[in-house]
């Protein structure tokens, strides 16, 4: 599904893609920089309850070919 101008809902088709692919887009300027330092700071004070994931099929598709996250088909960026 395409995005329609001029709907503040609506994500498009790349930002999706890329979502689907990374996990994660980024999105410029959406929290204020009062908003990021206090995110920054609930992190940190966390940091000791952090737990790496050390599990290689938990991780993503960073190994690339071969990585059980990686499949074997052609990219697709109609997702």
């Amino acid at each position: 599904m395409n995005s329609h101008p001029g709907d503040p809902d609506a994500m498009p088709d790349d930002d999706k893609y890329l979502f689907d692919l990374n996990g994660y887009i980024l999105i410029k300027n959406v929290l204020t920089p009062e908003e990021v330092l206090a995110a920054n700071h609930a992190i940190d004070t966390r940091t000791d309850q952090f737990h790496e994931r050390t599990n290689p099929t938990l991780r993503n598709a960073s190994g690339g070919i071969g990585s059980p996250m990686y499949g074997t088909g052609p990219g697709r960026k109609d997702l």
